[in-house]
C-alpha cells in the first residue's frame, strides 16, 4: 500500500499536466497510472450559498420553521455563492487508513495536518 501511494504521488507529479479545458471530459490517457486511481475531469461548479433572505416563518409549520432555522445556521458563513474551477486531478477509488497515511508521512517526510 505504501509503495502504491509513493508511486501515485511520483506518477501524477510527472503526468497529470493539463488545466482547465485540457483536461475537460478526458478519459485517463496515462496507461501507467496506479490501477486504483481514477481521473476526476476538470470542471466548475457553483461553491457556497448567497445570503439567506428573512423569511416569514409565522406561515410555516413547525417542522418547516425548524428546517429553515437549522438551514439559516447551518449556511451562514458559507456565501457569498461562488463559481469555482477545479483542473483535472487523480484521486483513489478507496479510503486509506490512519495506519496507512501514517506510513506515507514517514516515508516522504510530509508534514502531519494541523488538525
Amino acid at each position: 500500500m505504501l509503495t502504491l501511494l509513493l508511486s501515485s504521488q511520483t506518477w501524477a507529479n510527472e503526468n497529470l499536466r493539463c488545466s482547465g479545458n485540457d483536461c475537460a471530459g478526458k478519459v485517463s490517457k496515462y496507461t501507467d497510472a496506479p490501477k486504483d486511481m481514477v481521473l476526476v475531469p476538470s470542471g466548475s461548479f457553483l461553491m457556497g450559498i448567497d445570503k439567506v433572505v428573512n423569511v416569514d416563518t409565522k406561515k410555516m409549520s413547525k417542522r418547516q420553521q425548524l428546517r429553515y432555522a437549522v438551514s439559516r445556521e447551518a449556511f451562514h458563513d458559507e456565501g457569498p455563492a461562488h463559481n469555482v474551477i477545479l483542473d483535472a486531478f487523480h484521486i483513489d477509488k478507496y479510503e486509506t487508513s490512519n495506519k496507512k497515511y501514517s506510513e506515507f508521512m514517514k516515508a516522504t517526510d510530509h508534514p502531519a495536518p494541523a488538525y
